[in-house]
């Protein structure tokens, strides 16, 4: 079952192509609950580049989307 939902989880990114690559990140906190790690973005998104994810977690941030959560490398985020 647990493969089943991280298969699930990996093409769920499939269907959200059409949206840009912000926006893709954004509904990563919009599925999960809790604290998100870049990790967990990239494993979820592969197609998008680190920079791209680094790059909207700081307007996130800035715009008061999401709010960080930890620092160095145990840093995550979190939905306000």
């Amino acid at each position: 079952m647990k493969g089943y939902n991280e298969f699930q989880d990996r093409i769920g990114h499939l269907k959200y192509r059409k949206l840009s690559k912000a926006d893709r990140v954004k509904m990563v906190f919009e599925k999960k609950l809790g604290v998100v790690k870049k990790s967990d973005i990239a494993t979820l998104c592969p197609d998008i580049s680190e920079t791209t994810i680094e790059r909207t977690l700081k307007e996130l941030l800035e715009v008061g989307f999401i709010e960080k959560v930890g620092k160095g490398r145990a840093t995550g985020y979190a939905k306000k």
